[in-house]
């Protein structure tokens, strides 16, 4: 096995204890606590990332492959596989969690006037200003019809 896999792995930064310690220097009115919850809410499922149930399965197979595997491959080599692959799936479940909590925290954070551009706003006297929305992907059906008018010169099949 490759060094990097021995590797210590680095330290996870918890989203929670910062925002706590951010959220009890902020200004906030009685008016923001539900807002003040969705937040806290967010970073303890941030924090507390798991394997998104589309992925559950295949993770829980390649797991119990490399545990099958892992008698043929001796202790050593066996527990850095093992080890490797529960970063896998650690990396994976934050990132899942984060593509989809990420975008939501920083809208509350907005709200509540806790990130530099909502701050740059309210010392223009600007109200906080929404958060970019995301794009929703395109359906299968979106996609079939952009490429008939490609095809078809923009007009429709």
């Amino acid at each position: 096995m490759s060094e990097e896999i021995e590797a210590a792995e680095p330290e996870k930064i918890r989203i929670g204890p910062e925002l706590e310690r951010s959220l009890a220097a902020a200004k906030l009115t009685p008016a923001d606590q539900a807002t003040r919850a969705l937040a806290v809410r967010y970073a303890e499922l941030l924090d507390d990332a798991a394997v998104a149930e589309k992925y559950a399965r295949a993770v829980k197979m390649c797991g119990q492959a490399i545990e099958i595997q892992s008698e043929h491959l001796g202790e050593t080599a066996a527990q850095q596989l093992l080890s490797a692959w529960s970063r896998i799936e650690s990396a994976l479940a934050e990132h899942t969690v984060a593509s989809d909590l990420g975008p939501k925290l920083l809208a509350a954070l907005q709200q509540l006037g806790m990130t530099p551009a909502a701050r740059k706003d309210a010392l223009k006297g600007a109200a906080p200003a929404a958060a970019p929305e995301q794009e929703k992907p395109k359906t299968p059906l979106e996609i079939a019809r952009e490429r008939a008018r490609a095809r078809n010169g923009g007009r429709p099949a």
